[in-house]
């Protein structure tokens, strides 16, 4: 660069001469790209006649996006490769006899489309036949025949009438199914409640419509086998042997028309598939072509039906420009799996225009018939499958009973009679299968059931198809419905991804729950039905008391909503973020308590999250009788002050007495409760065991792993005035007086016979002046309902405040408490945490309370403690962990951290020499009665 400012001059005078070089070398380097630009101009003239590198190079490229080598000409070449540019830059102009075109860099490039399907929305096509000579491939064409048969039974272009035909179930040899209940529980005294009845009337109607449709149904059945397939064969061993060997022939041509049917379908969508590809990647450069010799031709472009049209300059660059974007990767090719997604777009020729806008709206209607014709003829490859490996297994059947039949038994045996029949019965009802959710008469139909088959290789069942039409119908007009299906009847893997693909139109919040149980499949079953071809994601929200709060849950579920998503949870999750939106509006309202600022952030996060169920949420319940249960679903968060039990210790003393009985029994009469010397306490558990003998014996009692009861009738009958008068010790321990033995059992049981039974002193006649007589009462049950509810009124007068709530506190443990208690099993469906267990929870649930370590909680499966739940109610708590500790025992932690502490502390509370004090006394029992001894006698503690 000639020194000076640049090569490193000594002086301005050098780099003055430096500032001269750049000049010469600046001119110098303009008249070098003058000549290039001239001979490139000279090049591209030339172009006009054919020279053969050229046209080789730009047909092989052209070629891989679709355009045949015979529609280039020599204006495509020009404009591919950038000719003649601007006249300012050496081109020659008009005057030479030379053409003028614009250069392909004046075309503006459009921004980056993403092959991108706007909606799962479209729910209307219809079946047409399929042009292939528009396409340009006669062999692909279809007519109105077999539009037909693809909207009802694929199959039926086999001639199905020659192999199967419908008999009714009287031609089967089968009765009719009754049409009303075959039992009767109307006298059963828990039946005469309004909803007992009202259940009892709807089997009764289910049981009618049941009938109903199977008795006037018809059934497939092959024309090769007997009606009755089981039977209906010849009783000599050669007649049964040649009639099984006829039958298997018989069958032969049907598996040959199978395979060649199979075959055809086959070679039909690998003939379409690459047409179908090439058709939606097609763009038509011009009306010219050059043939072979050179020469320009004409031809019919695949996908237009009609001669092109001349293109204009402008248009033709801008064509050749998309082509050549699309070779160089700038432009997205169309996709098979992009093709067939456009189906069920409400926008399909916008979607397909997008990626490749020089397609018009006649050619992407015939593309997408041409697709819709693939997928039904693939369809039917899979049922012609499956009919196949019927019919082989069939005739391999039939093959085996001839063999049977000649055998030394001179007879089929019945396991393959049984067979032979079951796998006809399969066969006819493979070979008539239809499709339901077409309409013969227009052959509309929704094209996302169809790609669904098309996916899954399966032909959706009536069933289906009218449940989902219900769903969505209910969904629409805003009004719930439960349905049940029986298992396998596809509701995990068909039901709900059809209904999440219909669900989810952008504006909705489509989320499943299921139990937690079921989390995991239904996540793998979901990711894999929305894989391929149809993607939709499927988020999993897990929400419970100890997760963060924040605005990633909101996001999360507007990406859900605004990508047509699914949201798996259980419902533990959703009911943790209502009553942790409580639980946090419980804090902000109490002034006491300290308020961080991002505890409004974290309620309105909540907020929004239960304003979404609410407003925009759909809601699809899986396994709804679980979710739903009463008992088994509820979840609880305490908040709040922690205040003590209303009513302590009397409910805890209460429980382990009334259970402890329970527990004498199996020990022999052995009581942990202060009525060993009691000869009535002893005459009450003797009555007791023989009761839980005959229990045992008429199976209202089970034994294994421990007592469990099984019928509460029984319990009513014969354990509950027992336990009646066991509580009455009890009672009677805590000082309840103004009721006699008696009356207390009549009021614990409510059982108003026993109360009229009982003779009244005179200063109680205030009673039957308060509480009046009844005759029509009276004289239907003799009195004992007025007899009762005096008693209720005596029972008010006579007891303490205090001692009237221990007799309700009795009544309601007898008659519903303890029931409920002793059918509960432990370590199945309630327990205590081991350490091992309460370890590993805490490292999961930091929050975790103290409470689920010390008390009962519920159990899920053997072993399988709940993650977080815990019983509601505190009498209910008590009594399973009363159970829970005298079927488990205590736990080390327990015995030295509570009990020994406890024990300590009273001990150093008590005077007197310390061998002697009550606590000491109470551990030197304790190790006795372990069948140890203490060295030196007394507890540790009282020796030193």
């Amino acid at each position: 660069w000639g020194g000076g400012w640049w090569g490193g001059g000594a002086g301005v005078a050098d780099g003055a001469a430096g500032a001269s070089g750049v000049e010469e070398l600046t001119v110098e380097t303009e008249k070098q790209c003058t000549n290039e630009l001239e001979q490139v101009s000279d090049w591209a003239a030339t172009l006009r006649e054919p020279v053969q590198p050229v046209k080789e190079v730009g047909a092989a490229l052209l070629t891989e996006v679709g355009v045949g080598q015979e529609t280039l000409t020599s204006e495509c070449y020009l404009s591919a490769f950038g000719a003649n540019l601007a006249s300012s830059s050496g081109g020659v102009g008009p005057g030479d006899g030379r053409a003028r075109y614009s250069s392909l860099g004046a075309i503006r490039a459009r921004r980056w489309v993403m092959p991108i399907i706007s909606d799962y929305s479209c729910d209307a096509r219809r079946m047409r036949p399929v042009d292939g000579d528009v396409l340009g491939d006669e062999s692909l064409t279809t007519t109105q025949a077999d539009c037909d048969a693809f909207a009802g039974k694929p199959l039926s272009v086999l001639g199905l009438d020659a192999h199967v035909r419908r008999v009714s179930r009287s031609a089967l040899g089968l009765d009719d199914v009754c049409d009303h209940l075959r039992f009767d529980v109307l006298k059963h005294p828990h039946a005469r409640s309004r909803v007992a009845l009202d259940m009892h009337a709807r089997l009764e109607a289910d049981t009618a419509l049941y009938a109903g449709r199977h008795n006037s149904a018809l059934a497939s059945h092959l024309t090769v086998v007997p009606t009755s397939a089981r039977t209906g064969w010849p009783e000599k061993p050669d007649e049964a042997a040649a009639a099984f060997e006829n039958a298997a022939l018989q069958l032969q041509p049907l598996l040959d028309d199978l395979r060649a049917r199979r075959r055809l379908d086959a070679d039909y969508v690998a003939r379409a598939l690459p047409c179908i590809e090439r058709t939606a990647n097609h763009v038509e450069l011009g009306e010219g072509a050059l043939d072979d010799n050179g020469a320009l031709a004409r031809r019919r472009t695949p996908g237009s039906g009609q001669r092109p049209r001349t293109k204009s300059l402008p248009e033709l660059e801008a064509r050749t420009a998309f082509v050549l974007r699309q070779l160089a990767g700038a432009e997205a090719k169309v996709s098979l799996d992009f093709v067939f997604c456009l189906l069920i777009s409400s926008k399909a020729s916008t979607d397909l225009r997008a990626l490749n806008p020089f397609i018009d709206e006649a050619q992407a209607e015939a593309l997408l018939d041409l697709v819709v014709s693939a997928v039904c003829h693939a369809t039917r490859v899979g049922q012609s499958n499956r009919c196949i490996t019927e019919a082989g297994e069939l005739i391999r059947l039939l093959q085996a009973a001839a063999a049977e039949a000649r055998g030394p038994s001179g007879r089929a045996s019945a396991d393959t009679l049984v067979n032979v029949s079951l796998h006809a019965e399969a066969l006819a009802e493979m070979l008539g299968t239809s499709r339901h959710y077409v309409n013969a008469e227009t052959t509309a139909y929704d094209p996302r059931l169809l790609l669904f088959e098309f996916i899954h290789n399966i032909l959706l069942r009536k069933a289906q198809v009218e449940l989902v039409d219900e769903f969505v119908a209910s969904v629409r007009e805003g009004r719930p419905l439960v349905k049940q299906m029986l298992m396998g009847g596809g509701k995990t893997t068909v039901i709900s991804p059809i209904l999440s693909l219909m669900l989810g139109d952008g504006a909705s919040l489509v989320v499943q729950m299921m139990p937690p149980a079921l989390l995991e499949q239904t996540k793998a079953t979901l990711r894999s039905a929305f894989s391929s071809i149809i993607r939709k994601r499927v988020f999993s929200l897990s929400f419970d008391r100890s997760s963060t709060v924040s605005w990633r849950i909101v996001d999360k579920l507007r990406s859900a909503v605004a990508h047509r998503g699914v949201v798996l949870c259980t419902a533990t999750s959703v009911k943790s973020v209502q009553l942790r939106l409580l639980e946090k509006l419980d804090v902000l309202r109490d002034p006491r308590r300290k308020h961080h600022p991002s505890m409004e952030r974290d309620v309105r996060a909540l907020a929004h999250v239960v304003k979404m169920f609410q407003e925009a949420g759909v809601l699809i319940m899986d396994e709804v009788d679980l979710l739903l249960h009463p008992l088994r679903s509820e979840l609880n968060f305490p908040v709040g002050d922690k205040l003590p039990l209303d009513f302590s210790p009397e409910r805890w003393t209460l429980a382990i007495h009334l259970l402890d009985a329970i527990f004498a029994v199996g020990r022999e009469g052995t009581m942990a409760v202060p009525f060993q010397q009691s000869s009535r306490a002893r005459a009450l558990l003797e009555e007791l065991r023989v009761e839980v003998e005959r229990g045992y014996a008429e199976h209202c009692l089970q034994a294994s792993p421990h007592l469990v009861l099984l019928n509460e009738e029984w319990y009513a009958q014969r354990m509950k005035p027992v336990m009646a008068r066991w509580a009455v010790l009890w009672l009677e321990a805590q000082h309840v007086t103004g009721l006699s033995s008696t009356q207390v059992v009549a009021y614990v049981m409510r059982n108003g016979a026993l109360a009229a039974q009982e003779a009244w002193a005179g200063d109680e006649a205030w009673v039957r002046t308060e509480v009046r007589d009844r005759p029509e009462e009276d004289a239907a049950d003799g009195g004992a309902a007025t007899a009762l509810r005096r008693l209720y009124a005596l029972a008010g007068r006579q007891l303490s405040p205090k001692g009237f709530k221990m007799l309700n506190l009795v009544a309601d443990w007898v008659g519903t408490l303890l029931p409920h208690c002793l059918q509960k099993i432990s370590r199945v469906t309630f327990g205590l945490l081991s350490e091992e267990e309460y370890a590993r929870l805490q490292i999961s649930e930091p929050l975790m309370p103290r409470s689920r370590f010390k008390l009962a909680i519920p159990f899920v499966g053997k072993d399988v403690p709940a993650r977080a739940s815990e019983f509601a109610h505190p009498d209910v708590i008590i009594g399973l962990t009363v159970l829970a500790f005298r079927y488990e025992g205590l736990r080390r932690v327990d015995f030295e951290d509570d009990v020994i502490n406890l024990v300590r502390t009273n001990f150093e509370k008590e005077v007197g020499p310390f061998p002697l004090r009550k606590s000491a006394v109470m551990y030197e029992d304790w190790v006795e009665q372990a069948g140890g001894g203490g060295a030196g006698g007394g507890a540790p503690w009282a020796r030193e």
